[in-house]
């Protein structure tokens, strides 16, 4: 007994005709009569009465029937809510502040990616603006940076926004500038190491000055040069003796040996930054977000830890 017996005895019910049943079905009127020869000789029961007339139901034709339909749409409705899904645009989007490492797995995720048909989407967002796209849903996973002296304020969002946190890691903090910076080739730097020379800062506005909640956000120097464009900064670092803070700087291979790198250190030795992602609590992660959390993983092992 197959799904599709089930459909032509239902069929034929309506019909009560073989023969204008084979007509609506697109079949030969022998196909659809053996089909229930074979489901009455299956259960042992007589579906139809035949008369020149046409077919009418048994008593236990009747019952069956009802059966018949109970299965056929339940598996009409599984059918439909998975092969539908399964044809359906895959969608996910990731929020991160300005961090390469996020950039270097999306594109990875990008690489491995095989949906049909889909609606993917990378957004660089500050932080706050950030908790706000993973808890109204615009973004599934959220990617940023905080110091320790922001983890209160890190943990109030959380709570707030209904978000759970995941550390992947605590990088070191770079000082990063041309090779023939007068401060190359220091071990550490201080902030009062760098004051006398300009500070890059990067933001996401067309605003004067960066989002002060940005983990690398440093503003308190004299002189401050602010960029929203990663050309631009690097193409300044090569260009004068000003220094930009990041944990790490994604440069082109041919400049890579123009840019150095110092460790930059305060008062009490060096500076603590914490790289995780955020979600929200009570929400399943799709395989997407989890494929991309496996790359987010694999691209921290190459970042130089605390």
């Amino acid at each position: 007994m197959t799904i599709q017996n089930l459909r032509y005895i239902i069929e034929i019910a309506r019909c009560h005709s073989i023969s204008k049943a084979a007509k609506s079905l697109f079949m030969t009127q022998s196909a659809i009569s053996a089909a229930v020869k074979e489901t009455e000789d299956e259960l042992g029961i007589q579906i139809f009465n035949r008369t020149s007339h046409g077919v009418t139901l048994t008593f236990d034709g009747e019952e069956f029937l009802v059966y018949c339909k109970e299965i056929v749409a339940k598996m009409d409705y599984v059918q439909n809510r998975y092969q539908n899904r399964a044809m359906a645009r895959t969608s996910f989007s990731v929020s991160s502040q300005h961090i390469a490492f996020a950039v270097r797995a999306y594109r990875s995720f990008l690489e491995h990616f095989t949906a049909a048909s889909f609606d993917l989407s990378l957004r660089e967002l500050p932080i706050k603006e950030l908790f706000h796209a993973i808890s109204a849903g615009q973004s599934e996973l959220g990617v940023f940076l905080f110091r320790d002296d922001q983890a209160p304020e890190i943990r109030k969002s959380l709570y707030l926004y209904d978000l759970t946190y995941t550390e992947l890691v605590q990088p070191t903090v770079y000082v990063f500038f041309n090779k023939n910076h007068p401060l190359a080739g220091h071990a550490f730097l201080t902030p009062e190491d760098l004051n006398p020379y300009p500070c890059l800062t990067f933001h996401y506005h067309n605003d004067t000055e960066p989002d002060i909640s940005d983990a690398l956000a440093f503003t308190d120097f004299d002189k401050c040069i602010h960029a929203n464009d990663k050309s631009t900064i690097l193409a300044l670092l090569q260009n004068q003796n000003s220094f930009f803070i990041d944990i790490e700087l994604a440069v082109d291979p041919g400049t890579a040996n123009a840019i150095s790198a110092v460790p930059l250190h305060l008062q009490n030795g060096p500076e603590v930054i914490h790289a995780g992602y955020a979600v929200q609590k009570k929400h399943a992660l799709s395989a997407p977000c989890q494929q991309y959390i496996t790359l987010l993983l694999q691209e921290c092992q190459t970042i130089s830890p605390l």
